[in-house]
């Protein structure tokens, strides 16, 4: 768009920012946290379901890893190709269509038949996954006022921890009483309550509506029913908008011209991030067990980190609207590298100190982490939010891909925690500091 015609736009957000923060802006940020409470249900299931499906099919590990892989690369699929047509064609409409998706293949999961149908299906339902993560976050940043939309996102993103921590307790009920294609009944039909709850109630970004290329009094219609919706003012006439500029909505090349500096810095910082994410998510029931301390307690110190990332996120999110998420997110990597130095050099056999290290660096780096969702939203303009955030979601799982990897052939190799923690970890981590320290100076340079 040209600068007058986002100039023109903004009055959209000035709707928004006027006044309190209404009970139908609520309800959007309520359905897209639940769209990603049930999406992080989804991941997770297949892990608590393999016990039950391994034992019953009498499938080999390197089975099991194909089913696992399908859905991570279907995710990371999602994110860079499906996430653009949320600019291009609306929020609302890839919403429906990801939920919808991920609902029908949880659905069709317990139906297949051998292993290569079950890695379909888990494909599938992590292409609706992963397309549907950056529409959420983009529509939540639209429909929040910019004093709040940093702490909406955040919750929002946060919504994908707590249907982690969720889905395991429900799951261990579920397999009370059925069997692991109980898990997947369960979860389909809970995301198509909310495929229907979205249907009904989710409206599309307003600058989507306002330089589509419907009839312009059609337009300004459903732009004023979605403010009256929020008890704004209506608009007298359309925001301008230079429909000449839309073939860019969506566009990955677009990322690479002026927002290019911003664009390799978030992805730098996404990869980095999400390698050390699985890091410790696959390490630190190792750490447990190798401590001496059982399976189940390693299990449940990953629960303490999630509960550390998701208080540790909460509390960013309320102190965005007054300090810099920037600056907070350098702090919190910053002094996650003295906890992991402590981490690594600490010889104890008390699960007190370790569970504290864990919740420790769960509120500091987890939770920066999930503020940077906030951040990559307000890094890109409307027009190319969706796309934005997908591919930085989307280069963050070849993190995901790759740290495994890398980390199984160095313990083969016969490195020790400590090792691996100095090695490994630190690293990335020291590069995603100095990443957000830049992208700290490239926003502050564009906002003037």
């Amino acid at each position: 768009m040209t600068e007058s015609a986002q100039m023109e736009i903004s009055v959209l957000k000035q709707r928004i920012d006027s006044g309190t923060f209404s009970p139908y802006q609520a309800l959007v940020v309520l359905l897209c946290f639940l769209i990603n409470v049930i999406d992080g249900f989804d991941v997770i299931a297949m892990s608590y379901a393999a016990p039950s499906l391994v034992k019953e099919w009498e499938i080999e590990a390197s089975q099991l890893g194909l089913i696992f892989s399908s859905a991570l690369v279907g995710m990371t699929i999602g994110a860079m190709v499906l996430s653009p047509l949320a600019d291009r064609y609306g929020r609302r409409k890839l919403i429906l269509v990801s939920v919808g998706l991920t609902s029908l293949f949880m659905l069709a999961t317990p139906l297949a038949e051998s292993v290569g149908q079950l890695a379909f299906v888990r494909f599938v339902t992590g292409l609706g996954i992963g397309g549907v993560l950056a529409a959420v976050v983009a529509l939540t940043s639209e429909y929040a006022s910019s004093k709040h939309a940093s702490l909406a996102v955040i919750i929002v993103q946060s919504g994908y921890a707590v249907g982690s921590v969720v889905g395991g307790l429900a799951a261990g009920v579920i397999l009370q009483g059925g069997g692991w294609e109980q898990i997947f009944w369960f979860g389909g039909i809970i995301t198509g309550v909310l495929f229907f709850a979205a249907f009904l109630c989710l409206p599309d970004s307003l600058d989507f509506l306002a330089s589509s290329d419907a009839d312009p009094e059609e337009r300004l219609r459903r732009i004023n029913r979605i403010l009256s919706r929020m008890n704004k003012e209506p608009l007298t006439r359309l925001p301008e908008s230079d429909l000449k500029q839309r073939a860019d909505d969506g566009s990955v090349m677009a990322l690479w011209g002026e927002y290019q500096s911003i664009t390799i810095k978030l992805w730098s910082i996404f990869f980095a991030g999400v390698w050390l994410t699985y890091f410790l998510l696959n390490w630190i029931p190792v750490l447990f067990v190798n401590s001496g301390f059982s399976q189940v307690e390693g299990i449940n110190a990953l629960t303490f980190y999630t509960l550390g990332a998701l208080v540790g996120a909460q509390i960013l999110g309320l102190a965005s609207s007054r300090i810099s998420l920037e600056k907070m997110i350098f702090f919190t990597f910053l002094t996650t590298i003295v906890w992991l130095i402590i981490f690594a050099l600490l010889e104890t056999d008390s699960a007190l100190v370790i569970n504290a290290l864990v919740v420790t660096i769960g509120f500091t780096f987890a939770a920066g982490f999930t503020a940077l969702y906030a951040v990559s939203a307000k890094a890109y303009p409307s027009h190319l939010r969706s796309t934005g955030v997908g591919w930085c979601v989307g280069v963050g799982r070849l993190g995901a891909i790759l740290s495994p990897l890398v980390t199984g052939v160095l313990v083969s190799a016969g490195w020790t925690m400590s090792e691996l923690i100095l090695a490994i970890a630190i690293p990335p981590l020291l590069i995603a500091i100095y990443f957000v320290w830049a992208l700290d100076r490239d926003l502050k340079h564009r906002a003037q």
